[in-house]
């Protein structure tokens, strides 16, 4: 009569840890990615009129700036770390007027000006 093991060789056990051991890998990467997407990659940034960013830039109180000109959208942050956007809306002559109102304000950090490349 033959014996049956009921364990397995100890090659098959290592073959069976280390599956074990890529798949928990596998898997933290794919939920760190993700969570990156979720939580690193999210806008903290107040919606305000155009009005009231136009205001914080004349009271001085903003340090930087971005214009996004495909989004119609203008960002600030302010002296105390509040991020602001705003739109504009479709009136071409809008967005260079907010860029040359930008450049005069001479924003300690300055101001970008985001534009595609089409």
């Amino acid at each position: 009569m033959t014996e049956m093991w009921s364990v397995l060789p100890p090659k098959h056990r290592a073959r069976g840890l280390r599956t074990w051991k890529v798949l928990v890998i596998v898997v933290g990467a794919v939920l760190a990615l993700t969570g990156g997407v979720f939580f690193l990659n999210r806008d903290d940034s107040e919606l305000a009129d155009m009005s009231t960013i136009l205001n914080q830039v004349r009271a001085g109180s903003v340090v930087s700036a971005k214009m996004i000109d495909h989004e119609r959208r203008v960002e600030i942050t302010t002296k105390d770390s509040h991020r602001y956007h705003s739109y504009w809306n479709n009136n071409p002559d809008v967005g260079p007027m907010i860029a040359e109102f930008l450049q005069k304000a001479d924003l300690p950090g300055g101001y970008t000006i985001e534009v595609p490349l089409n």
